[in-house]
């Protein structure tokens, strides 16, 4: 037994030994390949870049559309040199890569550490309990301001020991110029996707959210909730509980198309006659009223036991802010005696009592990686509105940003810039000017953190579903541009060899969506690389 024990004692080291021979030999031999592989003549890089470049061609070959259409370049931040160029200096609509310029402009101009603000001021004296005046609530462009945010509010009013408020509640949204409407201010000829009033005061990104509940008693009136809770918006309720499903809303009702953001359900107008809408017809619209707020009007028959749910722009979100603020005072039991309105805080009398701040760097993370075009206008009127220089913020906006590009030295002489999220046809920007943004976002400390703003390919934001399972997903931080005729993919990508490499696509033509299987592929291209991958 002692002799068998002994025997496989031996056996065993043995083993062990030829096991440690032989991974000795073959990390030696890894190491030596890789050593190999990584010994490189100018010669042998060259063959790696241009088997890149083939790469690329024929993929774009395959595209089979008119060469002057897109515009592509590569660039290699680790070895400063362009890998690919084609068409760089030619103008083409950005869509949603405007989004770049906003992004780059407002962290230049801000800095990385700016607070969009939003403040509570009162014009009046505490004594026992009571405010002898009135509550303003003043915002710098917070385009994430929650009823979360509002409650916080409330809880540092009550801090200061406030039971009753002898004046009214206050929204002043004079930061921003008084032009709210991205259409307007753009100068755009169509509407390529409507976007909620741009204010320097806002809630749940301006958009009021409509539930309608039909109970299961035929002919009782449905049940309607808005959010926020609000009496800066009338509801008109004449809707029934009925025993069938009823109309369904058209599809031509909503405005389904996607440019870089989220479907909203367009602003419905009522027919001139109501008295002409059957009973039958379930319909849910939004308006003006005679008394100048914004109204929704909910009628027809909903089917028994059915929720549904609508979303509107506000009309009037400062108005809503305030009218919110006040009801949520009220029933956290401080007494109001005024009402609600807007008006301008009078600074030379006011006391600070509330602030709530929000960092910029999350309010564009959003914006970049869900393309969220109402968060881009926002920063685009933030940019403008900070020095007043000119009465217009979509104005300054553009002089500061084209102003901050001639300083840099980014070939822009054709540039064209009239919004900051993108939706504007008339933009105009080249591959070559954009891949300037990306090389110098990479330089500035304060910038070079821009990758982690952007979606990442097969994980969140625009790009979640695209690059699923290849091996682009999780090494492509890009952001994205749509319009019916404009496609553009532009960031940065890391390759085999964990080069980094930032790149930029845009094509313009009938063909949009299709060009995005191509940006894809090259992105693909791009990850795979690397040197000595050539085919001699």
């Amino acid at each position: 037994m002692k002799l068998l024990k002994s025997k496989l004692i031996k056996i065993a080291v043995g083993l062990l030994l030829i096991l440690i021979v032989f991974q000795f030999f073959n990390i030696s031999s890894t190491n030596y390949l890789y050593s190999q592989r990584n010994v490189f003549t100018s010669e042998d890089s060259l063959k790696s870049i241009n088997f890149l470049r083939r790469q690329i061609y024929e993929v774009l070959k395959n595209f089979n559309d008119n060469k002057t259409n897109y515009g592509i370049v590569v660039y290699s931040l680790d070895k400063n040199e362009f890998y690919f160029r084609h068409n760089i200096d030619s103008y083409f609509i950005p869509a949603s890569l405007t989004k770049l310029f906003t992004t780059f402009a407002a962290l230049s101009k801000l800095g990385k550490d700016y607070k969009v603000k939003t403040f509570i001021y009162s014009d009046g004296e505490i004594k026992n309990g009571v405010l002898e005046g009135n509550l303003y609530i003043y915002g710098t462009g917070d385009a994430l301001f929650s009823i979360s945010d509002l409650d916080e509010i409330v809880d540092r009013i009550k801090q200061f020991g406030i039971k009753k408020i002898k004046g009214s509640i206050y929204a002043d949204p004079s930061f921003f110029d008084s032009q709210t409407d991205r259409f307007v201010y753009s100068g755009d000829f169509d509407v390529v996707q409507k976007t909620q009033p741009i204010t320097s005061i806002s809630i749940q990104k301006n958009i009021v959210k409509v539930i309608v509940t039909a109970g299961s008693i035929y002919g009782r009136s449905v049940n309607v909730q808005i959010f926020p809770s609000t009496d800066a918006i009338k509801v008109y309720n004449t809707a029934k509980v009925s025993r069938s499903l009823g109309n369904r809303i058209k599809d031509e009702d909503a405005d389904n198309i996607k440019y870089g953001g989220k479907p909203i359900l367009a602003q419905r107008r009522p027919p001139q006659s109501r008295e002409d809408v059957s009973r039958k017809a379930f319909k849910v619209t939004s308006e003006i009223d005679k008394n100048g707020l914004q109204a929704i009007y909910i009628s027809g028959g909903l089917s028994a036991g059915t929720t549904k749910t609508y979303e509107f722009f506000m009309e009037n979100p400062p108005l809503v802010v305030a009218s919110a603020l006040k009801k949520r005072l009220e029933t956290d039991g401080i007494e109001i005696a005024g009402n609600f309105g807007i008006a301008n805080v009078p600074f030379e009398k006011s006391q600070l009592i509330a602030l709530v701040s929000r960092n910029i760097v999350d309010i564009l993370k959003e914006m970049n990686k869900e393309s969220d075009n109402y968060l881009a206008e926002t920063v685009f009127k933030i940019i403008g509105a900070v020095e007043k220089r000119m009465t217009s913020n979509s104005k300054e906006a553009v002089r500061y940003i084209f102003s901050l590009l001639d300083s840099l030295k980014v070939p822009c002489v054709e540039c064209k810039m009239f919004d900051g999220s993108g939706l504007s046809r008339r933009n105009r920007f080249s591959p070559e000017s954009i891949i300037q943004i990306l090389i110098n976002a990479k330089r500035n400390p304060n910038i070079s953190f821009l990758d982690t703003l952007l979606s990442v390919a097969g994980y969140d934001g625009t790009l979640k579903v695209r690059m699923l399972g290849t091996s682009a997903q999780g090494k492509v931080f890009a952001k994205t541009g749509t319009h019916s005729n404009a496609s553009g993919l532009a960031g940065y990508v890391k390759t085999r060899d964990n080069e980094r490499l930032a790149f930029v696509f845009m094509y313009n033509g009938e063909k949009a969506f299709q060009f995005k299987k191509i940006e894809d592929e090259l992105c693909i291209i791009l990850s795979e690389f690397f040197y000595a991958n050539y085919q001699e």
